[in-house]
């Protein structure tokens, strides 16, 4: 896919470092990262072309207690004098005040919501699973990383440990894009839209915080099956971002097919949800 879409990887690469740079944290006191990244899936040209997509329905989530254990407050030790009584201490240079980095997460850093598992609708493309688990792996290493910084050795990051993982509501449907990556265990969910009645939502606080659910693609898509629907630009110009606050499910369905050129895949029809009936 990469291939087809050379821009991608500059996309997701760098999104999933972010997110997988909390795996080898929680022992390290206290740790200094940087925070990259971008829009995790991409526009919908590289979306429709993702190995699964899929509506599916969270039927379990993350709740609000820290599971990990909790970790033994780290204390300074008390300095001890080394030198010679002979001789006097030698005065060590005052240093020029610096600001303190804050320390990443808050204290009322919320832990409800992360970790999902899917249960599967409907199948749009692909073979997704009857049951997809997503970011309980990411959500354990985010948990370790709260207890650290109970502990007194806080992860110091410009970059907050829920940057790219959005919330997820109990029962609530989703259209998934995801595949299964290199970078993670679990799937790597390219965007998730939550889904309201026959509209996709777009404006969804917590997909738009987390830079997920954000409908983007490039100015012939948008004339070709998006024309009249409010726009703004992308990137420098050269793409566009969707500013509906949702989009009809079956318009979206149809660009994904067309652009996926999958014959199995039809706008919905009766309650279909865009699996088209194949003949027996």
């Amino acid at each position: 896919m990469t291939a087809r879409y050379p821009w991608l990887a500059a996309i997701v690469i760098p999104c999933a470092l972010a997110t997988a740079a909390l795996a080898g944290i929680a022992s390290q006191p206290p740790t200094a990262l940087a925070c990259t990244g971008g829009w995790p899936g991409g526009p919908i040209e590289a979306m429709a072309n993702v190995s699964h997509i899929a509506i599916v329905q969270a039927s379990a989530v993350g709740s609000a207690k820290n599971t990990a254990p909790t970790v033994t407050p780290q204390l300074s030790p008390t300095p001890t004098s080394t030198h010679d009584s002979a001789f006097p201490p030698v005065r060590t240079p005052a240093s020029p005040p610096v600001a303190s980095p804050t320390p990443v997460p808050p204290s009322d850093f919320v832990l409800e919501g992360i970790g999902v598992t899917f249960s599967l609708l409907e199948n749009i493309a692909g073979s997704p699973a009857a049951t997809i688990e997503h970011g309980w792996t990411q959500r354990r290493d985010i948990e370790e990383a709260l207890r650290q910084g109970e502990g007194g050795r806080p992860v110091i990051t410009s970059c907050e440990l829920d940057r790219f993982l959005p919330r997820y509501m109990l029962g609530r449907t989703y259209l998934l894009f995801y595949a299964h990556t290199p970078v993670f265990d679990d799937l790597f969910p390219f965007m998730t839209f939550p889904i309201d009645g026959t509209g996709v939502v777009l404006d969804d606080p917590e997909h738009m915080r987390a830079f997920s659910g954000v409908l983007l693609m490039m100015p012939d898509t948008y004339h070709r099956y998006f024309e009249g629907l409010a726009f703004e630009n992308w990137g420098e110009g050269d793409g566009y971002h969707i500013a509906e606050p949702r989009v009809d499910f079956a318009r979206l369905i149809g660009a994904v097919r067309n652009l996926r050129g999958d014959p199995s895949i039809a706008p919905p029809d009766a309650g279909s949800a865009g699996l088209k009936d194949v003949a027996r």
